[in-house]
């Protein structure tokens, strides 16, 4: 297994020792490693862009879904709210309504009475006359 040593961790005798260095015609020294990192370190910088343009991207409907989430969160507790005064109005209403339907059966069962008593004096007076008159 070959060990692979960070250029930027080699001292200048290592550098020279290796192959990294070239002496060019002109007899000016070249260093292509560092020209490969300047490339690979562009691409990984183009790619880590690419990326924080797709996270900002994501995080920005992250921000949109999260504010209309809020929105209808609000909207939900104002029909909420809304519906719980209808419960409360509708119990209240049929509080009432039993009230009112307790009493109409106590007035009713008087009525029948009244008219129960009217009718048996009205039979006893038929049959007193009756009796009275023969």
């Amino acid at each position: 297994m070959v060990r692979v040593v960070p250029l930027h961790r080699l001292s200048p005798e290592a550098w020279c020792q290796s192959k990294h260095w070239e002496y060019r015609s002109s007899g000016s020294w070249a260093s292509i490693p560092f020209e490969q990192e300047n490339q690979r370190l562009i691409g990984e910088m183009n790619s880590l862009f690419d990326e924080v343009r797709q996270i900002e991207g994501k995080v920005v409907e992250i921000s949109r879904l999260q504010e209309i989430f809020t929105e209808k969160v609000l909207q939900q507790e104002a029909e909420i709210d809304n519906i719980h005064q209808l419960v409360v109005g509708a119990t209240e209403n049929i509080k009432e309504g039993n009230e009112d339907i307790r009493e109409a059966i106590k007035n009713n069962a008087g009525f029948r009475v009244w008219v129960l008593f009217f009718l048996v004096m009205c039979s006893f007076s038929l049959l007193f006359l009756d009796w009275y008159d023969s």
